[in-house]
């Protein structure tokens, strides 16, 4: 590497990504914020919203005399600046640099309480902070006079590479960099920004949750109307709003936990989170989303326009409040699966039935309680932190395993009753009886996923542990089976 240096040739240390050529022994000055991977100003807009959401769960806890500590927690009115993901890449370079005999100097543009981490992180001495009352280039040509080398990011930065004698790229958008090279200057290197790739867009609006709005054809499916074009459809349709107004919901949740997700092992992994999406788009595609996904809607049926809504209002309620208050976070989310169902049957123009509802309000109750009660025991050994800011203590595991065990037993009583009072009086299957093996294979499936639980070993989604659980798909296959046979 030194010797290509030497040469003054080409470097690509990452092909495609960063190019390195060779320049003088100028210092590079590097603004701090050239060291983020996301925005300080959305950042400290997102740490406004939390700390909003904040004051209002402790008035509502001040209102329920309920004070755990997990809930009585304000959050700061700044971004976490410790667990703001870093563009490592660029540090790395910078690093290396410096091993050349590079001196690296930094620039305050951020707090200082980040300009003292990242100095921390790359071992440097304090940083160089301008004064306000000149602009940056000037002062910049003032301290040194024989040159430096800019590292900038942005169009804001064009000022300061005008009177610099090489530039370092930290991912500027193409047009800025172009403006840059025609200004006839040496390019040090060059971080092209960060691709989004179709999978990055899929894990960030969570496509793979939607399996859970499969709910919708479930009325469908009892009633043996799925296979009425109109209905499936409808369905279909109706799926799609769900799933994009679910997807929007999802991003305004990540958005206001990106403190707790940065510090959990696997959510730290998101999109937003990670830097990999920009914060952007968890501000401007909810409101757009959910506005598109009502107004489909409407087209469709008032009456599952407003249901939407109220699973809309429901879900943003929960990512506000709701999930930071033990119990009533479960039953909110069993809320969410009724009102699926609820969907479903509009959808499908069939007759209410409160057997059915009564058995997803119970079986999804349970559901939740299992995952809950793996976080519980995860507190417990010290193995998962997913309790903090959740409004339960390792202390509930007694009542949550109580509550989730007869909440999923009754479920069962309760599909039991909805088979003999609703479906065997009727005419909609031929036969009818062969439907026994629906509540034989939901009480397996829901042993299965309490033994799992109790362990602390289900650290997934129910939903999504059945998807690549074997004996969970087993089961479903089953169940599904079980249909088909009453049907023909």
């Amino acid at each position: 590497m030194h010797e290509a240096f030497a040469r003054g040739s080409l470097i690509e240390r990452n092909p495609g990504t960063a190019q390195t050529t060779e320049g003088s022994s100028l210092p590079i000055i590097v603004p701090v914020s050239c060291f983020l991977k996301v925005d300080l100003v959305f950042e400290r807009v997102a740490a406004r919203l939390r700390r909003w959401r904040s004051h209002l769960l402790s008035m509502i806890t001040m209102l329920l005399r309920t004070h755990p500590a997990s809930n009585t927690h304000i959050s700061r009115a700044e971004p976490d600046y410790k667990s703001l993901p870093l563009d490592e890449e660029f540090i790395a370079w910078l690093e290396n640099q410096r091993l050349c005999g590079r001196q690296i100097i930094l620039l305050s543009d951020a707090p200082a309480e980040l300009c003292d981490l990242i100095a921390k992180r790359l071992k440097q001495s304090p940083e160089l902070a301008p004064p306000t009352s000149i602009p940056r280039f000037a002062f910049l040509r003032q301290k040194f006079p024989a040159g430096f080398a800019y590292a900038g990011r942005s169009q804001a930065d064009l000022e300061t590479w005008t009177a610099c004698e090489a530039a370092v790229f930290c991912r500027v958008p193409p047009q800025v960099a172009k403006t840059v090279r025609d200004l006839d200057k040496r390019v040090l290197a060059e971080f092209r920004p960060l691709q989004i790739t179709p999978l990055a867009w899929l894990r960030m609006l969570r496509l793979h949750h939607w399996v859970k709005n499969l709910l919708l054809f479930a009325p469908a499916l009892f009633g043996n109307v799925l296979s009425d074009s109109g209905v499936f459809v409808r369905c279909a349709i109706g799926f799609v709003l769900l799933g994009i107004i679910a997807s929007c919901t999802y991003l305004v949740n990540d958005v206001l936990d990106l403190d707790t997700d940065r510090q959990h092992r696997s959510k730290a992994a998101r999109p937003i989170a990670s830097g990999e999406m920009s914060l952007i788009f968890g501000f401007a595609l909810p409101p757009l989303g959910i506005a598109l996904g009502l107004l489909g809607a409407a087209y469709i049926s008032s009456q599952f326009a407003a249901a939407l809504a109220g699973y809309a209002l429901l879900s943003l309620s929960y990512s506000l409040v709701l999930k930071r208050l033990a119990i009533l976070d479960a039953l909110t989310i069993a809320a969410l699966y009724v009102l699926r169902l609820v969907m479903g049957i509009v959808l499908a123009n069939v007759a209410f039935s409160p057997w059915l509802l009564t058995f997803a309000a119970f079986f999804f109750f349970s559901l939740v309680l299992a995952k809950r009660q793996t976080e519980i025991q995860g507190a417990i050994d010290g193995s998962c932190m997913a309790l903090q800011h959740r409004g339960y203590e390792p202390s509930d595991g007694p009542l949550t395993l109580a509550l989730g065990v007869a909440s999923g037993t009754a479920s069962i009583i309760v599909m039991n009753l909805y088979l003999m009072q609703e479906v065997f009086g009727q005419t909609l299957y031929l036969h009818p009886t062969r439907l026994w093996a629906v509540p034989v294979g939901l009480a397996i499936w829901l042993c299965h996923i309490w033994l799992f639980a109790h362990r602390g070993a289900l650290h997934e989604d129910p939903v999504q542990f059945a998807l690549s659980d074997p004996i969970s798909l087993a089961l479903g296959l089953g169940v599904l089976a079980a249909f088909g046979l009453a049907i023909l």
